[in-house]
């Protein structure tokens, strides 16, 4: 397979982590060959398969990757151990890190999301069409993969009950039924 980019001299410092200005060596999907993407630290945070790519004044650092499709673009931050793949996007002000999975997997097709100023954290999944955006933040072992949009709150407890998910945000005193979790 031929590399569908190259890291730039041009590089920015991130707690300690030298990330580098991509750059587009041939065209796929919507990127033209020499347009300018966002930074990585390394080649194994963006692959080098499929249409992904890192926009703008994105970030993509440690061992966090982004693989198929996914995007990370605007001023998004992707790092800690975080995977983004499928048909994902990560835009706005999002952070998103820890073991956090955003995916479109095998069994949950959708486009997952996670944009604005919301951050994801933990050993949370986002799948299927879930959206979690403006200024929510949800951390914890939570799996969010049904047509759900958290736009506000803490969401940072899960639990099972009769058979039942539920995730739950102490701070705004709601619950959401039908929310899956790891088993």
């Amino acid at each position: 397979m031929n590399d569908k980019y190259e890291l730039l001299q041009e590089s920015i410092t991130i707690h300690n982590h030298t990330l580098h200005r991509i750059k587009a060596l041939r065209s796929f999907g919507n990127v033209k060959a020499g347009d300018l993407g966002g930074y990585i630290e390394s080649e194994k945070n963006l692959g080098h398969g499929g249409n992904c790519w890192v926009y703008d004044n994105a970030k993509v650092y440690e061992n966090a990757w982004v693989r198929d499709s996914a995007r990370v673009y605007e001023n998004a931050w992707v790092y800690g151990a975080a995977k983004i793949y499928g048909h994902s996007g990560i835009c706005g002000n999002a952070e998103v890190f820890g073991d956090t999975l955003v995916a479109q997997t095998t069994n949950i097709s959708g486009f997952a999301k996670v944009y604005g100023n919301a951050w994801v954290s933990g050993a949370v999944l986002v799948a299927g069409n879930a959206e979690i955006c403006g200024d929510a933040g949800i951390y914890g072992r939570a799996w969010v993969s049904v047509d759900v949009n958290l736009d506000y709150g803490i969401w940072n407890k899960r639990v099972k009950i009769d058979g039942k998910h539920y995730l739950i945000s102490i701070t705004l005193k709601k619950v959401l039924v039908g929310i899956g979790l790891d088993e």
